[in-house]
């Protein structure tokens, strides 16, 4: 790692580093993800004891130097955006705060402290407490048309229709009181994803987030689980 890419670390006030920054990489279909998943691979083998090291091997490597490079770069890119509290193109704000660190260390704490709590167990007290949570309430399942057509009546956009200008107003006020659920799918989130605006890809999240409660259904076609 350069002497730059060092220098801008030091100044970021949010956690970040290399190794959290490979994490947020993995899902990616190019080189610079393929180098995460290898990075992940190896690590979890205990192959990679200095993280470093290994990074700066790649560099010299014939078939690693090129993504390498472009970790290096992306990085320093990532580092500088977070220094000055923006979130960066490829690593989200919120997963370098102090406050995702916190959740994720109280998350693991209580785990731990309930070592014969199985997985599937916790699961299914997990799905035991969402069906007591939304008992009673309609689920209604929008498809990603109507949530963009929804998304037209919050930001007053040239193409909204009446028929969503007038069922907005009434989908938020039973969601507030309870009475219906819109929840969402991984597809769907993958959907949102490839809204190229931030500011009607952040409208339609919120909305999402306000119609939703946070429920959603596993790609699993199982019980919804609330996000925590």
């Amino acid at each position: 790692m350069n002497r730059t890419v060092r220098s801008v670390l030091e100044r970021v006030q949010m956690k970040i580093n290399l190794d959290k920054w490979l994490l947020g990489q993995c899902g990616r279909e190019d080189s610079v993800g393929e180098l995460a998943r290898r990075w992940v691979r190896e690590s979890a083998e205990g192959k990679i004891p200095d993280h470093y090291g290994w990074f700066a091997e790649l560099e010299k490597s014939e078939e690693w130097s090129r993504a390498a490079l472009q970790v290096k770069k992306e990085y320093a890119i990532a580092v500088d955006f977070l220094a000055r509290g923006e979130s960066a193109p490829t690593f989200p704000r919120l997963i370098a705060s102090e406050g995702y660190d916190q959740q994720l260390e109280c998350s693991f704490a209580k785990h731990k402290a309930q070592p014969e709590l199985s997985a599937d167990a916790y699961l299914r007290q997990k799905h035991l407490g969402l069906l007591k949570a939304i008992e009673g309430r309609k689920l209604i399942y929008l498809d990603t048309n109507h949530w963009i057509k929804l998304r037209h009546v919050l930001l007053a956009s040239r193409h909204l229709q009446k028929e969503y200008a007038e069922a907005l107003p009434l989908l938020i006020d039973l969601a507030k009181k309870g009475r219906v659920l819109c929840p969402i799918s991984f597809p769907l989130f993958l959907e949102l994803m490839k809204q190229t605006d931030v500011r009607t890809r952040t409208a339609t999240a919120e909305l999402m987030e306000t119609l939703s409660g946070g429920v959603c259904f596993q790609p699993s076609g199982q019980e919804g689980v609330r996000a925590d």
